[in-house]
């Protein structure tokens, strides 16, 4: 799918529990502020997420990713198991598997907002390369 830009600051997270199950990524969002770009941002993203073992303020999710396009880096293919920490509208990731190379940020921290649909969405606000980039994914199956 195609990454947007939008002259808008984020969205609030609300927080909420995400649903045990599969999610699609099905739009992505970079926050570039009033006056800021607006239109394809060049980029181009297919991410899944399985959220699995959601336990209250805890989980895990395993998470397949590809990319191209950014900064003329050639299209990659990326799979990882993370760990999720929920707090109020705030959530921690951390990846457990493969191990994250020294000098690379394969985590983070974001804001979030997780509804029950139908469908389910979970949406996920973070800092990337500076910019506040906003992930919309939908639940598609257990």
């Amino acid at each position: 799918m195609t990454v947007t830009d939008t002259a808008t600051d984020p969205p609030a997270g609300a927080g909420g529990t995400p649903a045990v199950g599969v999610y699609y990524l099905t739009a992505e969002t970079i926050y570039t502020g009033l006056g800021g770009a607006s239109g394809d941002a060049g980029l181009t993203d297919q991410q899944t997420l399985a959220f699995t073992g959601i336990n209250g303020a805890s989980g895990t999710v395993q998470q397949a990713q590809v990319n191209a396009g950014d900064g003329g880096i050639a299209s990659c293919f990326q799979s990882s198991t993370l760990t999720v920490t929920f707090s109020g509208t705030n959530v921690t990731i951390t990846q457990s598997c493969p191990t994250c190379p020294t000098g690379q940020n394969c985590g983070g921290n974001g804001s979030y907002s997780a509804t029950s649909g139908p469908p389910a969405t979970f949406f996920l606000l973070t800092q990337d390369h500076g910019q506040e980039t906003g992930k919309t994914f939908t639940w598609q199956h257990h």
